[in-house]
């Protein structure tokens, strides 16, 4: 099989969010109408450890599904047995035989973006710095989809939306070029820019018209933001030091966080500011990209607070306010799919130790506010403290782990009405970490104590 082949179409690389497409398991159902039908581990500490390939396993990162479900990937931060020092390894696993393969050992990481994405449904392209040719295409075109992997020299892989292809990025010594491989057959990889950041963000714009991306090029100092569009040369958009990039889900704008924490709204193309805002820690753009939900802190000495900003136009608007004194404290902001509403975790503020202790974060409530006149805040109604909530690609539903003296449960939220039911216990040793959700909403995977469970979802009784 060609590259052009997995290429064709350009399918999102779908890291940590993953859809709940119409048709899929979960149309048409509300929370509570849905239980876990049985849980099973994947894959095990032991059995990876019984392999005799490692010393130990320090943590187990990213489980991620691919586009048809059929397929999860995740990754191992480990110390080998054949050198010192710790390594990143890619693995696959069928999730139907929980069969499983190394597809990829890496020093790049914990992220799978740095150095792996899905294209297509099922076709997984891998990325490493040190591959002997530029592009290997896979020769077999059916079987285990280790088996069809493409291989390219490079890091930091970024599927180019609508269009096809992939922009990444070639690192030698203390300098970085990107590179783009278009989804024409025989597609060879081709400069995109002479100059970019080692570490610095690459992000497509939504419609793949550009790509920005950070470079010390002609910036006052630190790291610059450029745009680029393949076979044009580069162009710088603002000049000012910048740490990280977003694009407005309407492409007409980007955020950029700068190296001393203020978030600043530029015009593209045009790098004209519209907004600023100082002491951003996190932020989230609004569906139709004409706000943004932020976490800042005002007062150094002070609480974070969730605000909602206006793109362009109009006053900020405070949402909540932490509990903890001193920051440091909300998770990353969410809206829901319409954009009227702002959920975040926050700490509770309740005794969740059972015999006296009090530790202000240790009680994770998540919080839905509204973000209309009515200023209606508060924490959802969930039996434990609610932690890592996962957000279908839809923005309809979430799948969240909460904890409480009895154990770790699986919940599920629809972000439209923000009814919240129990799903189940999951079965885990410590907690669960790493959630990730399949394409069609039937399965959850998720990481304990260094090995990987799958739960699988079906109807509640009556639902």
């Amino acid at each position: 099989m060609v590259l052009a082949a997995l290429l064709l179409g350009g399918g999102a690389l779908q890291r940590l969010t993953t859809a709940s497409a119409d048709g899929g398991f979960l149309f048409g159902l509300s929370p509570a109408g849905v239980r876990i039908a049985d849980t099973r581990p994947a894959v095990t500490r032991d059995a990876m450890m019984a392999e005799g390939a490692f010393a130990d396993i320090l943590y187990v990162y990213d489980t991620l599904f691919s586009p048809d479900g059929k397929w999860l990937t995740y990754i191992v931060d480990a110390i080998p047995k054949s050198r010192a020092g710790h390594q990143y390894y890619v693995y696959m696993v069928d999730t139907a035989t929980d069969e499983r393969r190394l597809i990829l050992d890496t020093k790049t990481g914990p992220g799978l973006d740095c150095s792996f994405v899905w294209v297509g449904s099922d076709a997984p392209v891998l990325f490493r710095g040190d591959f002997a040719e530029e592009v290997a295409r896979p020769t077999t075109p059916s079987g285990p989809a280790w088996g069809r992997a493409a291989c390219v020299r490079g890091q930091d892989p970024r599927v180019r939306p609508g269009v096809g292809g992939i922009a990444f990025r070639r690192v030698s010594e203390e300098s970085a070029t990107l590179w783009f491989v278009g989804p024409e057959e025989g597609a060879e990889p081709r400069p995109l820019s002479g100059h970019a950041s080692v570490f610095g963000s690459i992000e497509w714009a939504p419609d793949g018209s550009r790509l920005a991306f950070l470079s010390p090029m002609d910036a006052e100092f630190g790291e610059a933001v450029w745009t680029v569009t393949p076979g044009e040369d580069p162009a710088l958009l603002w000049a000012l030091p910048a740490a990280e990039i977003a694009w407005s889900p309407n492409g007409r704008e980007l955020a950029v966080k700068t190296q001393s924490d203020e978030l600043v709204v530029v015009t593209v193309p045009g790098g004209g500011e519209v907004r600023r805002i100082e002491s951003v820690r996190t932020f989230t753009w609004s569906p139709d990209g004409s706000a943004l939900a932020c976490v800042y802190l005002p007062d150094v000495a002070g609480p974070e607070e969730l605000t909602y900003l206006p793109a362009s136009e109009g006053d900020p608007r405070r949402l909540l306010v932490s509990r903890v004194a001193d920051g440091w404290d909300f998770g990353v902001p969410r809206f829901g799919p319409d954009g009227s509403t702002v959920y975040v975790g926050g700490a509770g503020g309740q005794d969740v130790t059972g015999d006296g202790q009090y530790f202000p974060q240790a009680d994770r409530c998540l919080y839905r506010c509204d973000v209309g006149p009515s200023d209606a805040h508060g924490p959802l109604q969930v039996d434990g403290s609610a932690v890592r909530p996962v957000v279908s690609a839809d923005g309809r539903f979430a799948v969240m782990v909460v904890e409480s003296t009895e154990g770790s449960f699986l919940w599920g939220l629809d972000l439209t009405t923000g009814a919240a039911s129990d799903w189940g216990r999951a079965p885990v040793e410590k907690y669960a970490y790493e959630l990730a959700w399949s394409p069609d909403g039937s399965l959850i995977a998720y990481e304990d104590n260094c090995s990987v469970y799958i739960a699988r979802l079906a109807p509640a009784a009556g639902g």
